[in-house]
């Protein structure tokens, strides 16, 4: 391998000294960038043409005007045409490109480069902090007026299963539910509150505070563990018990 001390010059001054583009004019290679590592491509299918010898995990290629980095350690022809090994940056601001709006930009695992746009973003935590008024609002995308009895929002929660291996076991959860036809400026709602048991099935629909602000109970068949200041619906009974000892 030749060593220079020095800058090195074409010939001719009219001609780069080293051309990354795919153009036709490529000496080595018609139609394909002849650099290891970094390429200059008028298009997907001139960058899949790049032949295995030039191929690396860190690849950098420039289609149009996006730049991609190709982040898989595999230079086989299934993995480098795979879209999903390409990380794309905009060629605007710097993000990856590609995603819908209002969708969040996630890792996918604890891999290097395995990122992803995403509009359901899973976190372990999430803080909502302003100086006044935070705020958690559920908004429906629809074009159409929501009807009664659509369900405007939803928390809810989930354990794992006895079965374990990951399995997901509904928890308790609190549904915003419509009531009627939706209005001009809000719509009416109620908000039903579920508990859940292991052993009855889950979730159960436990309380709700309809839209004319009415607290209404659950009908209970059965008596459920006494608790100082409890209140129950028993609906064999068709009577209200207040709890007054532990």
């Amino acid at each position: 391998m030749p060593e220079f001390a020095g800058q090195v010059r074409h010939s001719n001054a009219e001609y780069p000294v080293l051309d990354l583009t795919d153009g036709a004019g490529q000496f080595n290679q018609s139609g394909k960038s002849p650099v290891k590592g970094i390429g200059i491509f008028e298009s997907i299918a001139n960058r899949s043409s790049v032949t295995q010898r030039y191929r690396t995990q860190g690849y950098l290629a420039v289609v149009g005007t996006t730049p991609y980095v190709y982040t898989s350690s595999s230079d086989s022809d299934d993995a480098w045409e795979t879209e999903g090994n390409w990380a794309g940056l905009s060629s605007t601001n710097g993000i990856p490109s590609g995603g819908l709006e209002h969708n969040a930009l996630v890792k996918l695992s604890d891999d290097d480069y395995d990122a992803g746009w995403t509009g359901d973003p899973l976190f372990s935590t999430l803080s909502l902090k302003k100086t006044n008024y935070p705020h958690l609002e559920f908004s429906s995308t629809q074009a159409l007026t929501t009807s009664e009895g659509t369900v405007l929002g939803r928390i809810s929660s989930n354990g794992v299963s006895q079965l374990e291996e990951n399995i997901s076991a509904s928890g308790p959860k609190i549904d915003f539910i419509q009531s009627g036809v939706a209005g001009t400026t809000s719509v009416s709602g109620s908000i039903e509150f579920y508990t859940s048991n292991a052993y009855v099935g889950s979730p159960e629909k436990a309380f709700t505070l309809n839209e004319e602000k009415t607290a209404i109970f659950a009908p209970n068949p059965s008596t459920p563990t006494p608790e100082l200041g409890g209140f129950y619906y028993n609906s064999s009974e068709n009577h209200f018990f207040v709890g007054v000892t532990e």
